[in-house]
C-alpha cells in the first residue's frame, strides 16, 4: 500500500470513519459487541431514543435537548441506526451531546454516521478539544473573572466576569450571512461556516454595568514566545518594572506604554502583528487589540460571547476591561444574531485590521486569562497523538536537548562507535539553513562551544532577503523576514560560526568541500515547500542513524499538512528510504527528529 494511502487509513482510523477490508470488518465487530455490552446495563427502552439518556441533576443534558440534537442530525444525513444509539446513550450527557453536535456538523462527510458513533465510543469518547490546552490561570483582577464558554456555571461573585475559553471550530456568522442571504426562498442553508478560534465569555454584574449604560467592552489578545523558562523570563519582566503578573492588564500596559507617541495604538508589522521582546528572553505579540460597543441589558449587566482567530499553537493571554465607548468600537451582534441557536460569536478583529486607542488607564472592571494552546486545530491534534509527542517548557530546553543529543551520535562522536572521524570535521556537519535575525544560530553555536570547544563550526545558510516566494497557506509573501541583505553583527564575532549568504540554489555547493562527511545536526527553518526540498535533498545522504535534524515550522500552523516543512521532509524521507522517528518533543511549530536508518537509495 502507498504511504500516502497508509496515512489516510490512520487518519480515517483516528476520526472513526469507516475502514474497509478485514481490518474494518473486526473494528466493526468489536464496535457492535462494545455497544451490545453497553446495552445491557441500560433501563428498559433506553435503546428505542434518547429520552432517557439524561440523567437529572444541574449537569445533565434535558431529554428535550437530546431529542433535537439526534433530529438535527437524522436530518443532515442517512438515518442514525439503532446500534448507534444504544453506544451514544452509554455516555455521559455533555459528551453525548459534543458526539452529536460533531456528528451533525461533519454529516456531510461521514460515510458511515452510525459506524462512527459506535465506533467512537467503543475506543473512549471525550471532546478532544480539552486536550489541545494545557491549562488556564482564573484572573484575579478587581471585580473580574474569566468564565468558561462550555460547560461551567459563573461565578456571581464578581462583578464582571470572562469566561476561559473553549477551543474548537467556531461558526461565523459574517461569513454564513451572504451565503443565506443568496439562497433561493424556502432552500435550507446547506452546511455552516466554521472557524478554529478561541472563545469565551464576558459577563458584566448589575453593579458593574447599570441599565441602559454605555460601554465600551476592549479586548485584547496576546501571544508569548519564550525562548527562556517561564522562570527566568518572569524575573527579567519585573526586574523591567512590568506590572505584575496577577495585574489583569498586565500587557495591555506593556503595550501600552511601547506605543505612547501613537496614542496606545499599536503599529501592525509586516506580519500582520505588534510584536517587541529580547532575543534570549521572550517575544510578546498583540494579535487584537480592538472594542466593541454596548450597554446595560434591561435589569442591568450584560454577557457578550466573543472569538478570537488562532493561526499557530503559542502561550496565550487575554485582557479584557470596560471603559468609555470610543467612536472608533465596532457594533456588537445584532439583536436578531444574539437569537440564533446554537449561539454564535461576535468575532474580534486581528490588529492589522482593527486597533483602537487604549483607555487601560480609565478602565473600572478588568480581567485576564492565560492559556497554552497545544494544538491549533484538529489536524495538529491528529499529528500530535500519533507522533507522540509532548511540549516541551521553552524553545531553549529544547534545542539544547536536540544538540546534546547530537553531539553524543556517531557522527559527532566516531571513535565512541568504533568509526575514523573526518580530518577537518571530526564531529560531523552542524548546519543551519534558515539564519534569519540569528538568534537562533547563536544559540545553537554557544551550546556547541559549550560542549566540544571550537572543533566544531556551524554553517548558516541564507541570503537574507526573506521568503524567496509566498508561504503557501499563509498570509507571508515573498521577501517577509528580509533583514535587507546584512548578516546579524554578532553572528560576524562568533568564532565557531560560519555564514553562507546567498540563495540555496547558490551556496549548497559550499558542501561539496566536505566530500561525505555525515551530517550529525542539521536546524531547517526555511519555512517553504521548494526550499525544504532543496535543502533536504542535498543533505539526504549524508544523514545516518543518530543524525538530529531540528524543523523550525514543522506542525502547529493552519496548513501545515499541505505544504512546507512537513510534506517536503515526508516526500525526501520516502523517496530516499530514510528511517526516522520524531524525538518525543515539541514547542509550538519547532520538532526535532531523529534518523534511524540512513538513506537506503542515494
Amino acid at each position: 500500500m502507498a504511504r500516502r494511502e497508509r496515512r489516510a487509513k490512520r487518519m480515517a482510523d483516528w476520526y472513526g470513519l469507516a475502514v474497509e477490508g478485514e481490518r474494518g470488518a473486526a473494528a466493526k465487530k468489536q464496535c457492535v459487541a462494545r455497544a451490545e455490552e453497553v446495552a445491557e446495563k441500560l433501563p428498559p427502552g433506553a435503546a428505542k431514543g434518547l429520552q432517557n439518556a439524561a440523567p437529572s441533576g444541574p449537569e445533565g443534558i434535558d431529554p428535550i435537548t437530546m431529542e433535537r440534537l439526534l433530529s438535527q442530525v437524522q436530518k443532515g444525513g442517512p438515518s442514525v441506526q439503532n446500534e448507534a444509539l444504544v453506544a451514544v446513550t452509554g455516555l455521559p450527557p455533555q459528551h453525548a451531546a459534543k458526539l452529536l453536535e460533531f456528528a451533525l456538523e461533519k454529516s456531510k462527510e461521514l460515510r458511515d454516521p452510525s459506524m462512527y458513533m459506535v465506533s467512537t465510543v467503543a475506543r473512549g469518547f471525550k471532546p478532544r478539544w480539552h486536550e489541545m490546552v494545557e491549562a488556564s490561570v482564573p484572573s484575579k483582577g478587581k471585580g473580574v473573572q474569566l468564565e468558561l464558554a462550555q460547560d461551567r456555571k459563573p461565578h456571581k461573585a464578581r462583578s464582571v466576569l470572562l469566561g476561559e475559553f473553549s477551543h474548537r471550530p467556531i461558526r461565523d456568522l459574517p461569513a454564513e450571512s451572504p451565503r443565506e442571504a443568496g439562497a433561493s426562498a424556502g432552500a435550507p442553508l446547506r452546511g455552516l461556516q466554521l472557524r478554529d478560534g478561541l472563545e469565551f465569555l464576558v459577563e458584566a454584574s448589575p453593579s458593574a454595568l447599570p441599565e441602559a449604560t454605555q460601554v465600551g467592552l476592549f479586548i485584547g489578545l496576546f501571544s508569548a514566545s519564550h525562548t527562556n523558562s517561564e522562570a527566568k523570563v518572569e524575573e527579567w519582566m519585573v526586574a523591567g518594572g512590568t506590572p505584575p503578573k496577577h495585574n489583569p492588564l498586565r500587557l495591555w500596559t506593556m503595550f501600552t506604554h511601547q506605543y505612547t507617541e501613537h496614542g496606545g495604538v499599536v503599529q501592525p508589522d509586516e506580519l500582520g502583528d505588534s510584536c517587541f521582546g529580547e532575543a534570549w528572553r521572550a517575544e510578546f505579540c498583540a494579535r487584537v487589540w480592538t472594542c466593541l460597543r454596548s450597554e446595560g441589558a434591561p435589569g442591568g449587566g450584560r454577557q457578550w460571547r466573543i472569538a478570537v482567530a488562532a493561526r499557530f499553537a503559542a502561550g496565550y493571554r487575554v485582557e479584557v476591561y470596560l471603559g468609555p465607548p470610543l467612536p472608533a468600537c465596532r457594533d456588537y451582534l445584532s439583536a436578531e444574531a444574539q437569537r440564533i441557536h446554537p449561539a454564535v460569536s461576535w468575532w474580534a478583529p486581528p490588529v492589522a485590521e482593527h486597533a483602537v486607542p487604549s483607555l487601560s488607564g480609565m478602565a473600572s472592571h478588568a480581567a485576564f486569562l492565560q492559556l497554552r494552546l497545544l494544538f491549533v486545530n484538529r489536524e495538529n491534534y491528529w499529528w500530535g497523538k500519533e507522533a507522540e509527542v509532548l511540549p516541551s517548557s521553552c524553545w531553549l530546553d529544547l534545542m539544547q536537548a536536540s544538540v546534546n543529543s547530537a553531539m553524543d551520535s556517531p557522527a559527532a562522536r566516531p571513535e565512541r562507535y568504533g568509526l575514523r572521524p573526518a580530518p577537518l570535521n571530526p564531529h560531523g556537519l552542524w548546519l543551519e539553513f534558515g539564519v534569519g535575525s540569528g538568534k537562533t544560530t547563536a544559540a545553537i553555536a554557544m551550546q556547541m562551544r559549550a560542549l566540544v570547544g571550537q572543533s566544531a563550526t556551524l554553517h548558516g545558510f541564507d541570503s537574507f532577503q526573506g521568503l524567496p516566494s509566498d508561504w503557501d497557506y499563509t498570509h507571508l509573501g515573498a521577501g517577509t523576514f528580509s533583514t535587507g541583505g546584512q548578516v546579524p553583527p554578532h553572528l560576524l564575532e562568533m568564532p565557531n560560526v560560519r555564514i553562507h549568504m546567498g540563495l540555496f540554489s547558490e551556496t549548497l555547493g559550499d558542501l561539496d568541500e566536505f566530500g561525505t562527511t555525515p551530517v550529525a545536526f542539521a536546524h531547517i527553518d526555511v519555512d517553504i515547500f521548494p526550499s525544504a526540498i532543496e535543502v533536504l535533498s542535498r543533505i539526504a545522504c549524508q544523514l545516518m542513524a543518530g543524525s538530529v535534524l531540528v524543523y523550525d515550522e514543522l506542525v502547529n500552523y493552519v496548513g501545515f499538512e499541505l505544504s512546507g516543512e512537513y510534506r517536503a521532509w515526508e516526500y525526501v524521507a520516502s523517496t530516499y528510504g530514510i528511517g526516522w522517528q520524531y524525538a518525543g518533543m515539541y514547542w509550538q511549530q519547532a520538532v526535532p527528529i531523529v534518523i534511524t536508518q540512513a538513506a537506503q537509495r542515494c
